[in-house]
């Protein structure tokens, strides 16, 4: 009985913190003075369904806009209930939107006053279509305006009917591209807390009473005129649970897109695998060596698509690469609807979330001083360089990649060109004109490594250097976690060289390693996503294109063997914080980095 005192008594911190967390956003949030003022030709305003914008509003929020020197500015409804409000500090955190530039835009999915060239570019209309267009179009603003873009409480401005934020195309589009967070966390949550008085009579009757009082505490204080907040937070579990059945039954947007897609997969899957593939090699593309191991197979624990994927090892060289590798149908295929289409949301969210990792590549840089001119290949949506633009604002940023994210990138502002193509048949083109190539990421992905070092070599100026970071098969969590490593990431990732083979193929290619980073590269993350695949392995995502639709007994069990399988993820994220300080000691971790200077 006493450690489940100690449990939910640690609960009731957690309800405190985060009570606290939330009326700091809140707090945060400036108030609309009564103002008249006009929105001029320069600026628009988009409006979220079930939102009636009065000219009150329109015009303090002008006013606002003008004198705080802001670019855009997204309202917040002042007149709302209690449940919404807290949503409201749930999704919108006012100090991290005005310090990074580079995540998408928090919005409280009501209204937004932006520049029209800027709605111009992405096609928007006056009335968003629905709730999961109008989150997108908001998160997306906020990279494009160039200057602050800011949250403001309209007081007088009622929000929808219904809290907008349990909508399941508005949720899928924030969270990106999956609502399971709140569906299982609503649940997982409310029963834990009923269960307390039960279990631990003391710290479970305390950590249900701050569970009641949690959002109506929240909300004290701040902008927001909510009716008797008190009497609301009596009534939360009917009002959560209510929430949570709107957000079952409404239709999964997702769901939907995955629908359409259907039919173009199972055609190309009729005609076989066997094309995705090129024929098995005998020897090692590195060395030459025939002596090949069995090595090990995975299946797309990503995205779940069919096929099997076989990662051999050369016994001369200790070269490790798939075999057969993916002929470029197969690339197009297992490519498609990953970083772009149906996932384009989540890789988004992920590559907008890794700003240490951002800022770590930078200060490396910088050690051999402020590059004139930059170009990243494989540069995706480019989320490296809107940190990048911040610290170097003297340098020309330029980004290479195949998909339109390259498009994106230009279109935000954060690449002053954009090339689109494969970098091997770009490179004449670009002959000499960098002091400074990047490849983050990029050459696991590569069919001939030696290409693409040679592909850098002729774009540098002489002198010029070349940063790489890969991951690292040597790591010491690849040999304890096996085939379930992450950075296996089959079936996109062709080859895993070694420092020593890195070093090798540099020199060959005309360079030489002038720094290393190994242990100081590492990243805190290889038990949580290795065990997030495991627990994908038991119960792979439901709605793809490339498989039937799920059936009501495969979402239950998909269900029962997620909500441990949280946890199991969790316990991996813990053991990942713990051995971090560890892990950036060794030599041989999750990946490296090196830079290369142009013989």
């Amino acid at each position: 009985m006493i450690w489940a005192e100690v449990f939910w008594g640690l609960i009731v911190l957690l309800l405190m913190a985060d009570t606290r967390r939330i009326h700091i956003r809140l707090a945060s949030l400036p108030v609309l003075c009564p103002d008249e003022s006009d929105d001029g030709d320069t600026h628009r305003w988009v409006v979220a369904p079930g939102i009636v914008l009065d000219d009150m509003t329109r015009q303090s929020a002008a006013a606002h806009l003008q004198a705080q020197g802001l670019s855009a500015l997204d309202v917040v409804p002042g007149s709302v209930p209690l449940a919404t409000a807290w949503s409201y500090g749930c999704h919108i955190d006012p100090q991290a939107h005005r310090k990074d530039g580079d995540r998408p835009g928090d919005t409280a999915a009501a209204a937004f006053l932006a520049p029209s060239v800027v709605l111009d570019g992405l096609g928007t209309t006056d009335v968003a279509p629905d709730l999961a267009t109008f989150i997108s179009w908001a998160r997306e603003v906020r990279r494009r305006v160039d200057g602050p873009h800011d949250l403001a409480i309209a007081p007088v401005l009622c929000a929808q009917r219904e809290n907008p934020f349990f909508d399941p195309g508005a949720l899928e589009v924030k969270l990106g591209g999956s609502s399971a967070p709140v569906v299982f966390g609503i649940p997982f949550a409310t029963i834990l807390v009923l269960l307390g008085p039960v279990v631990a009579p003391w710290m479970g009757s305390l950590a249900l009473l701050c569970h009641v009082l949690q959002q109506a505490l929240a909300v004290r204080k701040t902008g927001f005129r909510v009716r008797y907040p008190w009497l609301q937070g009596l009534v939360r579990f009917v009002v959560d649970v209510r929430q949570w059945l709107g957000l079952l039954r409404g239709p999964v947007v997702s769901r939907e897109r995955v629908n359409a897609l259907r039919p173009l997969y199972m055609e190309q899957l009729e005609a076989g695998l066997e094309r995705f593939f090129e024929p098995v090699v005998e020897s090692c593309p590195l060395c030459g060596g025939t002596e090949l191991t069995r090595g090990f197979s995975l299946p797309d624990l990503y995205q779940g698509k069919p096929g099997r994927f076989q990662i051999v090892r050369c016994k001369g060289c200790q070269f490790r690469f798939q075999n057969p590798r993916l002929s470029v149908e197969g690339l197009n295929f297992y490519y498609r609807d990953f970083y772009d289409g149906i996932g384009e949301d989540a890789l988004d969210m992920v590559f907008g979330a890794t700003r240490a990792l951002y800022l770590d590549r930078i200060k490396m840089v910088r050690s051999l001083g402020i590059p004139r001119r930059w170009l990243d290949v494989g540069c995706g949506h480019g989320h490296m360089f809107s940190h990048v633009r911040t610290e170097m604002s003297s340098t020309r940023l330029e980004g290479l990649d195949l998909g339109d994210g390259v498009e994106i990138a230009a279109a935000r502002g954060w690449l002053d060109e954009a090339h689109r193509g494969l970098f091997p048949e770009c490179a004449n083109d670009l002959k000499g004109r960098y002091d400074l190539v990047s490849m983050c990421h990029y050459l696991e992905h590569t069919v001939d490594l030696r290409t693409e070092l040679t592909a850098a070599h002729l774009v540098l100026e002489p002198g010029g250097h070349l940063l790489i970071e890969v991951p690292d098969p040597e790591s010491l969590f690849a040999r304890i976690l096996g085939r379930w490593w992450m950075p296996w990431f089959q079936p996109q990732h062709l080859n895993f060289a070694s420092t020593v083979h890195m070093a090798q193929l540099l020199r060959d290619a005309g360079f030489e390693p002038v720094e290393w980073h190994t242990g100081r590269a590492h990243q805190p993350n290889d038990c949580t996503l290795s065990f997030y695949n495991i627990v994908r392995t038991w119960a792979p995502k439901l709605d793809v294109p490339w498989r039937p639709p799920a059936t009501r007994l495969q979402r239950i069990q998909h269900t029962l063997v997620w909500i441990p399988g949280l946890l199991f993820v969790g316990l991996g994220g813990l053991i990942d914080r713990l051995l971090n300080p560890i892990g950036k000691r060794l030599h041989h971790t999750s990946q490296y980095r090196v830079v290369a200077r142009k013989r």
